[in-house]
């Protein structure tokens, strides 16, 4: 999903995440919940432990949506939006966060 976030240096920029709706929290483990998201993401052949040392390059944040639930939104430097290779991901969530204060 390609998602506008802003710069303080460079204005409106659009970054590459990827976006789960979520119902809520009980015991949910979000970093185990972004490890099997980047399992999936790996393709035929990913595994856990091709997964895990991925793990230090995310960014993760819980957004909540109005109406209700919430948004759990991860990127990384290396995510490319599959149907625009010049939307890149990133390592910070910073510009989605000044856009909303």
């Amino acid at each position: 999903m390609s998602v506008r976030g802003l710069s303080e240096k460079l204005g409106i920029i659009p970054h590459t995440y990827r976006v789960l709706i979520w119902s809520g929290f009980n015991h949910d483990n979000l970093f185990a919940m972004l490890r099997a998201m980047l399992v999936a993401s790996l393709g035929h052949g990913g595994t856990t432990a091709k997964a895990q040392p991925l793990m230090q390059y995310q960014t993760l944040i819980v957004i909540p949506r109005p109406a209700g639930g919430y948004y759990i939104v991860n990127s990384e430097k290396g995510l490319v939006d599959p149907n625009n290779p010049h939307l890149t991901g990133t390592d910070t969530c910073d510009p989605l966060l000044l856009m909303h204060p």
